[in-house]
């Protein structure tokens, strides 16, 4: 086989390969999916209240679809619950239906480790922008953190 011929069946080979390494790029760029966000919400003090945090947008993350909190509650009162409310529009924010909450019944000495700290993930359906609301009564100081994959 002659040196040129070795040369354009290298070329050829190397011609394949273009398309799969174009759509690879394609995804890695427009799709994303592949970074890990966190974003802290909420750090403040409450007595019986319900915070609603502000609105993300989740085309600012490409997320891949991963969602989880990571909860932080001191004080002696309790959080009864976190949720989330899904908005196409950023404008009308609603409770999906059957959607489950995302953590209920958490105090200070709850946890794992029993020290205020609940990591939960959840599942919301597809939308443009996702914002959370905690509900809690007594005194708590509570830290909530968002983590977007």
């Amino acid at each position: 086989m002659s040196l040129n011929t070795k040369i354009r069946r290298l070329n050829v080979k190397k011609i394949y390969y273009i398309p799969i390494l174009l759509s690879i790029l394609f995804a890695k760029c427009v799709l994303g999916g592949d970074t890990i966000s966190t974003v802290h919400l909420v750090s403040d003090q409450r007595t019986t209240n319900t915070v609603t945090t502000r609105a993300i947008n989740l085309n600012d993350y490409k997320p891949a679809g991963y969602f989880s909190i990571e909860l932080q509650v001191a004080h002696t009162g309790t959080v009864s619950k976190v949720e989330y409310e899904l908005s196409n529009s950023g404008m009308n924010f609603q409770e999906p239906t059957n959607a489950i909450d995302i953590v209920s019944t958490v105090t200070s000495n709850s946890g794992p480790n029993v020290d205020g700290v609940v990591l939960a993930s959840f599942e919301p359906p597809i939308s443009q922008y996702i914002r959370l609301k905690i509900t809690s009564s007594g005194l708590t100081t509570n830290n909530l953190w968002l983590t977007i994959q």
